[in-house]
């Protein structure tokens, strides 16, 4: 990962290898990304938006940024050959170096993963997996998935890349792997993975575990919790459960999780019940029975502040460009500026679009003009 000294987003784009000819070469390259950003900041979210927002506010372009006005061409060629993997490298290490310090013992990151369908619909698919942080929403890393494979290696290697420790990584049932686990635990971090019927011997062992009555020496706590919310009671209950043995059943595990949750209808009918388990090599004197259900569902962040944020409010999927990179590198800059709103305390995403949309002088002020 490159060591960067970047205060700003233009230093930033700064820092990116220029992959055109000098011959020819009429704008610099970095100036090219930060209209695109300027463009994206102010709520253009497809190629011909962000083109046509550049000529409607070419004079505020050639005042900020001493640029004569790009073709829509240039703009898309931009896109297109962009060093995407180098772009999200500089993303990674502007993100950390800008994260705030916490105060707390224990970070929990999600890892998950998400297809962009848009691209897709041209024959173009690009899946990407991430780390991203609980509660913040901020991503710390996003990396395409090469072709002919999927999510569980690209997260291994992208595990294996980074310092772990005091770390908590929660993952849904694909990343439920042995090899994931003890990438996890190597690199000093802790793990807290769903177990589902993909793993069927540890899905029997768990069922069987909490079927039988404690040993006396196991450690049994119950936290039980209750929300009404989206039109539904829905009622919660994990049993946490602390042996020695569970090491063998799992690298690294300390706790085993079952969790119950049981819904209803605001008038009292009942919608479903289901039941959950979950391993964790975080020990008890670190994680009470609550602990680890704000981090279980603390997973639900990269859903809610992540997934819905770019589907919805940067409309993703219906942005079909598929030439080039220009589909993985909007999804970049996306997901970077993103982090930048975060970084700065706005929570509202849709709200951060409309404010800077509003006067294109707000936004090359953000971007560090």
């Amino acid at each position: 990962m490159p060591e960067l000294e970047c205060t700003t987003w233009k230093n930033l784009l700064q820092s990116l290898p220029d992959p055109c000819h000098r011959r020819g070469c009429r704008y610099p390259w970095w100036i090219l990304l930060c209209v695109i950003s300027a463009a994206l900041v102010s709520g253009q979210k497809h190629p011909m938006a962000i083109i046509l927002w550049t000529q409607e506010h070419a004079h505020i372009l050639h005042e900020q940024v001493w640029l004569k006005m790009p073709s829509g061409s240039t703009l898309r060629r931009a896109l297109q050959m962009v060093d995407v993997q180098e772009l999200e490298a500089r993303l990674r290490a502007w993100t950390q170096a800008h994260m705030p310090t916490s105060g707390s013992s224990l970070q929990a990151h999600a890892l998950d993963g998400k297809t962009l369908r848009g691209a897709g619909r041209q024959g173009t698919s690009v899946h990407v997996g991430e780390e991203v942080v609980h509660g913040s929403g901020i991503v710390l890393w996003q990396q395409a998935v090469e072709t002919k494979s999927n999510e569980i290696p690209l997260g291994q290697r992208m595990l294996a890349e980074r310092d772990l420790q005091g770390v908590v990584i929660t993952a849904d049932a694909m990343h439920t792997q042995v090899e994931t686990a003890r990438v996890i635990l190597q690199q000093g971090g802790h793990e807290l993975l769903v177990v589902k019927k993909n793993q069927p011997m540890l899905y029997q062992a768990l069922q069987e575990w909490f079927a039988e009555p404690a040993w006396p020496e196991e450690l049994v706590t119950i936290h039980r919790t209750c929300t009404h919310q989206h039109g539904r009671h829905e009622h919660r209950t994990l049993e946490r459960s602390s042996m020695t043995h569970l090491p063998g059943l799992w690298p690294g595990a300390c706790q085993a999780m079952r969790r119950v949750t049981e819904c209803w209808t605001l008038q009292g009918t009942a919608m479903r019940s289901q039941v959950s388990y979950a391993l964790t090599s975080v020990p008890p004197e670190l994680a009470s029975a609550a602990d680890l259900e704000r981090l279980w569902r603390g997973h639900w962040t990269v859903e809610n502040q992540v997934h819905h944020v770019r589907d919805v409010t940067w409309e993703r999927d219906a942005c079909q460009v598929a030439i080039g990179h220009a589909s993985h590198a909007l999804a970049a800059l996306r997901n970077g500026l993103t982090n930048l709103f975060r970084l700065q305390g706005r929570t509202c995403i849709a709200s951060a679009l409309r404010y800077f949309g509003a006067f294109a002088h707000r936004a090359l002020r953000l971007l560090g003009f």
